[in-house]
């Protein structure tokens, strides 16, 4: 999956979303405590983590695994952040 996820973080750049893509490896030490935090259990999973407030929330992603579907979500399920008061 991995050439999907930089054609994503590609295309995401490219529409000008502040979205980060990246990956974790959760059979390694250093993943498995932030897997385990976040419930993954098996693989490959995908999650999108994102700010609310002060806390963390997170969305599974049980959709296909193509470039298109995957765009989709994320067009989806992240809202533009906006200004309010300005002026």
């Amino acid at each position: 999956m991995a050439p999907t996820w930089v054609q994503l973080a590609d295309l995401a750049a490219q529409e000008g979303k502040t979205t980060q893509v990246g990956e974790l490896d959760c059979t390694t030490e250093a993943g498995k405590p932030l897997c385990g935090q976040f419930g993954v259990k098996g693989f490959p999973k995908m999650k999108m983590l994102f700010a609310d407030g002060d806390k963390v929330g997170v969305v599974s992603y049980e959709g296909l695994r193509g470039l298109d579907n995957m765009y989709d979500f994320l067009e989806k399920t992240v809202k533009p952040v906006s200004c309010s008061g300005a002026g």
